[in-house]
């Protein structure tokens, strides 16, 4: 920037040197597994690899869907094994899949989703691997969850492209599989004094359209946890109007979150 011909137009030049301020480390949390087994985090992450969840889920009834010509059958076969392998690690009781499914025509993929969901709504869960190119998450998101009420766990194809698949892969989507579940992974080993009693967390957050589309809503969405051990979320979603920033009628979604939490 020292040379740079505008810059010195306006007068404005720029330090070489980031400013120096004080600051701290924060000790991360221990966290208990099953078995009273702990982990320490370090740099935000930590292996699991010897743990066992502390309240695993059932995984019963499942299936795969994979919406990419390019997935080998093999390759949906190592994942189902995988999954079975990890998830017994991570101590879920994990049942054997029903026949994968493969829909790739585009001209009726919606149609052909929305069947084959319909088939399997009663599962635990409904694996989608979707390619890396596809624009099929809403389309399935919406049809699974929203208009049947089927739970799913999507996957892009680059998840799973390595062979094999690491273990640590699987074992990061069995975390999400879990809590899904309403399963507990973990929680915190020792809670501080001021976490201890009847604690609710909450997040807000709104997220707005591009500029340019002054016509578009904004999306608020507001979250607060209704276990003990804060990791049970609800969430309580909305749309409104274009670029506001204030999420409208907080003072009601508070009201049904604390009526959820102590139910």
């Amino acid at each position: 920037f020292r040379d740079n011909p505008f810059l010195k137009e306006f007068g404005i030049s720029i330090g070489e040197t980031f400013e120096l301020v004080n600051a701290r480390v924060l000790e991360p949390p221990r966290l208990k597994y099953n078995g009273g087994r702990e982990a320490t985090p370090n740099r935000g992450a930590w292996d699991i690899r010897s743990q066992r969840f502390l309240n695993a889920k059932p995984l019963q009834k499942w299936v795969v869907l994979c919406l990419d010509r390019n997935v080998s059958p093999q390759k949906v076969n190592d994942l189902q094994s995988e999954i079975a392998r990890s998830g017994g690690n991570l101590g879920m009781t994990i049942g054997k899949p029903d026949t994968y499914k493969v829909l790739t025509d585009q001209r009726t993929i919606q149609r052909d989703v929305q069947t084959f969901l319909k088939e399997k709504k009663g599962y635990d869960l409904i694996i989608v691997i979707l390619s890396d190119k596809c624009n099929f998450y809403g389309m399935v998101k919406q049809e699974a969850e929203l208009n049947i009420g089927c739970l799913t766990q999507c996957l892009l194809t680059k998840t799973i492209s390595r062979d094999p698949i690491p273990p640590s892969v699987v074992t990061n989507i069995l975390l999400k599989v879990n809590a899904k579940l309403n399963g507990t992974n973990h929680v915190l080993s020792h809670r501080p004094q001021f976490l201890k009693g009847n604690i609710m967390v909450m997040g807000a957050d709104v997220t707005h359209p591009p500029a340019s589309n002054r016509n578009v809503p904004s999306y608020a969405a507001v979250t607060a946890s209704h276990d003990l051990d804060f990791f049970q979320y609800n969430t309580a979603c909305q749309l409104q109007a274009p670029a506001m920033e204030t999420i409208v009628g907080l003072e009601d979604i508070f009201k049904r979150h604390l009526v959820y939490y102590f139910k």
